[in-house]
């Protein structure tokens, strides 16, 4: 299991957490990403 932190990133964690997805985790592992979202209009 894997924990990342992308807080610090803001709105801008998304391009980030797909790279971790890609190259950081294992097939079969888990990962836990925290991430901060203070502007909801991407959300849909």
């Amino acid at each position: 299991m894997q924990r990342y932190d992308l807080r610090h990133l803001h709105e801008n964690f998304y391009d980030r957490m797909g790279e971790l997805i890609e190259s950081g985790l294992k097939v079969g592992e888990v990962g836990i990403f925290l991430f901060e979202v203070g502007n909801f209009d991407s959300i849909q």
